[in-house]
């Protein structure tokens, strides 16, 4: 179910309802920037220099859409494939490429062949005496690639029985980079670069933080239900 916010300049779409009917919300409300997402695949160094010299783009993007979906099917989630789902019928593109999109999150974060740093981002909380108004604050810098900018996305989930929360993310992605539901729990964590890979398919870390924040009323549940799941990406633990 699609709500329009009515009085946010910041809230671009707010999703409610079951895993298919948030995620179609969300697809249909930033239909835009997920096919403009689509396009600027060609220009995202990270992705290209994956793809063989002899191969043409268009085949090496359908093999990676085609892979990307057979890795998270495995995943072990049902309620995000769901989300997934909907979010590609809302934008009018196949369940295939939005499993790419969701994909090359943690995939970004992997070192690889990589020799240098893309982007960076930090994070600080601080409560009590370090605070110069008393009151709890959360400050977060996403300093990430300039490509992936213009496709930033805050919304609002109301998933069925769980905790409303407010969430930072981009466009195409069922997960959240930060976050912060009714309860007052509030969960960031920074892209860092690792050398390792999943010893099985698992989902990436953001889905894991949009699954905690409608779960979790305290930073114990929240870090226990994080560790507790399989997850791929990231580096840096969740800041709960």
């Amino acid at each position: 179910m699609l709500t329009n916010p009515a009085a946010s300049n910041v809230v671009e779409v707010i999703c409610q309802g079951s895993p298919k009917e948030m995620g179609l919300a969300q697809g249909m409300g930033v239909q835009s920037k997920i096919h403009a997402a689509r396009q600027a695949l060609t220009d995202l160094e990270a992705f290209r220099l994956q793809q063989p010299w002899w191969l043409p783009y268009r085949v090496y993007r359908w093999l990676a859409d085609y892979k990307a979906s057979r890795f998270l099917a495995h995943c072990d989630n049902p309620e995000m494939t769901q989300r997934l789902a909907g979010i590609a019928e809302g934008a009018g593109v196949s369940f295939n490429a939005i499993c790419l999109f969701n994909a090359l999150e943690p995939l970004l974060s992997s070192v690889g062949g990589c020799t240098a740093c893309p982007g960076a981002c930090s994070a600080v909380a601080v409560r009590g005496r370090r605070s110069a108004t008393g009151d709890p604050i959360v400050a977060r810098n996403f300093d990430y690639l300039p490509l992936v900018q213009p496709f930033y996305l805050v919304r609002e989930s109301r998933s069925q029985g769980k905790f409303r929360a407010l969430e930072f993310t981009t466009a195409p992605l069922a997960g959240a980079v930060d976050g912060m539901n009714e309860e007052g729990l509030c969960i960031t964590y920074n892209y860092g670069f690792t050398t390792d890979a999943p010893s099985a398919p698992a989902a990436p870390i953001s889905m894991a933080i949009s699954e905690a924040l409608g779960r979790c009323g305290t930073v114990a549940e929240a870090a226990d239900w994080i560790a507790s799941r399989r997850r791929w990406g990231g580096g840096s633990r969740p800041r709960p």
